[in-house]
């Protein structure tokens, strides 16, 4: 095997010039840090269970837990249930 002549320093700039190296290896270190920041942001939760990853179930009984954060937890509307009559019996 043969060695380069030139310095390294030599090689090295040569290295930083050449444009197919250096674009994907920031594009690829700027999806990292993408990546590590939005799990950094990431509500933590020990279960989800079957659930979507939105929700949370750390007491692992089926149903959605409220949000953690009080400023997360929504009031709607109430609900209004009504019953309709129907004419057949059967039914």
């Amino acid at each position: 095997m043969t060695r380069s002549t030139r310095p390294r320093s030599v090689a090295r700039v040569r290295a930083m010039r050449n444009p197919r190296r250096t674009i994907p290896t920031i594009a690829a270190l700027a999806v990292l840090v993408c990546l590590a920041a939005v799990a950094l942001a990431a509500d933590p939760c020990a279960h989800r269970g079957k659930l979507d990853p939105l929700y949370c179930d750390e007491d692992r009984d089926l149903i959605a837990d409220p949000p953690k954060d009080k400023a997360k937890l929504m009031s709607p509307d109430p609900l209004i249930f009504t019953y309709v009559p129907v004419e057949d019996p059967a039914v």
